[in-house]
């Protein structure tokens, strides 16, 4: 007997989940776009700091000290994890089999070359792989916990724990398996002697899965094939974890035409500051979006198996939300203004865009007060109404 949550096309059935539109369904339409150069000066505080840190920043546009501003800001925020959950006790499972350090990479370089065979043959540059370990904790807690889905046990989403475990772009995540869960084992008499269940084999269990999630997806919309060819990626961190009796994919995209030199901050005055460091030529910021979810709440295995989706924002639901909870605007050139402003639209204090450098502070008044985790999405300038590049989305707690 064996159970294989695999694609039709590898013998069995592929339980995969996708994040909807790998942006949230979050469409921001910019209605005026001004470019307003700032030069700022460096102060003498700063001045034997900037001897060392000017050669790497444009000083027409910004100084090491508007970094200091974001990095040394004391901040309402939390970026602290919580200690991992418990392994759960069950008379019904096997020996546990756990991967060695050589195993688990030699799986990951396994992976990529799969997802760069997938990216070449669709006319895309490969990706490097990552070294923010977020998808592999992911993969872990779905294996202790004994569920399968975005959701941590904790009830925090892909996009929280990356910026938790210091994230600097965003993270789309797909995640797949294949074996059986602890109940599964169990229903099936794998735990008696009369029965012999098979046990996955790691790296044929990715390989299969990276099939199905690219040709055999149509049941999720393609949403993982097309976060697999992303075109603005630029790496991916892989999570693999296996014991025994399932095998658990995670993988994280993530940018890197644009790293943040920190989690966004918010201060006890309600000011958000954040700071960019751009890769690559020919970037600028078209705009800035903060979305909501609640506190994060533990969730069983059942409720995070019945969402095959994940929103940035919204909360625990498939249901993206419509609007964002704030949204930051450049200022306007000397002698404009913006007519109207929602409730929800903030001018930026300051908004730093040099051809190296991005810098963001802006007084959020009461807009970011309520308990809960808010994420910073930048959007790249593409020249169009409609937003639709993520150059960030990293997440601050407010507690």
């Amino acid at each position: 007997m064996s159970k294989n949550h695999q694609g039709e096309g590898c013998g069995g059935i592929l339980l995969l989940v996708w994040v909807l539109g790998t942006v949230g369904s979050i469409a921001v339409s910019i209605a005026l776009s001004m470019w307003n150069r700032i030069v700022n000066s460096g102060q003498d505080a700063f001045r034997e700091v900037e001897e060392v840190f000017q050669p790497f920043l444009d000083d027409r546009d910004v100084s090491v000290n508007d970094t200091i501003e974001c990095l040394d800001a004391t901040t309402l925020s939390s970026q602290e994890m919580p200690p991992p959950a418990t392994s759960p006790t069950s008379p019904t499972s096997p020996s546990i089999s756990k991967l060695s350090s050589d195993e688990l990479d030699q799986l990951r370089y396994h992976a990529l070359r799969l997802i760069n065979n997938n990216r070449i043959t669709h006319g895309l540059p490969p990706v490097v792989l990552g070294t923010n370990p977020a998808a592999q904790l992911h993969a872990e807690d779905m294996l202790v916990n004994d569920y399968f889905g975005h959701w941590w046990a904790d009830g925090r989403k892909p996009y929280m724990v990356y910026t938790q475990t210091g994230g600097t772009s965003y993270a789309s995540e797909n995640v797949a398996t294949s074996g059986w869960t602890y109940g599964e084992w169990a229903a099936n008499g794998c735990n008696t002697s009369y029965v012999r269940c098979e046990v996955p084999k790691p790296k044929k269990d990715i390989t299969d899965l990276q099939w199905g999630m690219m040709y055999d997806d149509a049941h999720a919309d393609w949403g993982h094939r097309d976060t697999i060819l992303g075109k603005t990626h630029r790496a991916v961190n892989i999570g693999i974890g296996f014991n025994g009796m399932r095998t658990t994919f995670v993988q994280h995209f993530e940018g890197g035409a644009v790293q943040a030199d920190g989690p966004p901050v918010l201060d006890q005055n309600g000011k958000l500051c954040l700071s960019l460091n751009k890769r690559e030529t020919g970037i600028t910021v078209g705009g800035i979006t903060i979305v909501y979810d609640p506190p994060p709440t533990p969730k069983t295995p059942t409720q995070i198996d019945a969402l095959n989706s994940y929103c940035t924002g919204g909360g625990f639901t498939v249901h993206c939300p419509e609007s964002s909870a704030a949204r930051i605007l450049e200022p306007p050139p000397p002698g404009q203004y913006y007519p109207t402003l929602t409730a929800n639209e903030v001018v930026a204090s300051r908004w730093i865009d040099s051809p190296s450098r991005f810098m963001v502070t802006a007084r959020m008044g009461s807009l970011l007060k309520q308990p809960g985790v808010y994420t910073v999405i930048v959007w790249r300038d593409g020249g169009k109404e409609w937003l639709s590049e993520q150059l960030v989305a990293l997440s601050l707690f407010v507690e």
